[in-house]
């Protein structure tokens, strides 16, 4: 059994997903959620966030610098991803227990990797 088969198992990624997505060297896949929202599965892995949806197609894959904030509405069970990019932010409803929203956090605190305050002078 190879290391990524381990990975997938250890997490208990759900099939469709677990093959859908191509992970590269080096990554894991950490945690997963059901989104009940549009059926997806969200995947988080070490390098990136997926989502997959009910037909086993990868819909979301993008590294975890690419974020520019991850929103979790505790109330009405949603997670907010916005991008650097200006993308499209994506929202997804995750009732299930899961540790999708607290991977979120890590990983995109993990991503940061200088921060500046830069004055920018006076303003008049």
């Amino acid at each position: 059994m190879g290391f990524l088969q381990r990975a997938r198992d250890a997490v208990r990624i759900p099939e469709p997903a677990a093959t859908a997505i191509q992970a590269g060297r080096g990554e894991r896949l950490l945690t997963w959620a059901h989104d009940e929202a549009t059926g997806a599965t969200v995947v988080a892995s070490n390098h990136r966030l997926y989502a997959v949806s009910p037909g086993g197609e990868v819909t979301l894959a993008r590294a975890w610098h690419l974020v520019d904030t991850g929103t979790w509405d505790h109330d009405a069970f949603t997670l907010t991803v916005s991008w650097v990019d200006d993308q499209r932010p994506v929202r997804w409803v995750l009732r299930d227990p899961s540790l999708v929203p607290e991977t979120v956090r890590e990983r995109v605190q993990a991503s940061v990797v200088v921060v500046e305050r830069v004055p920018l002078g006076g303003r008049a």
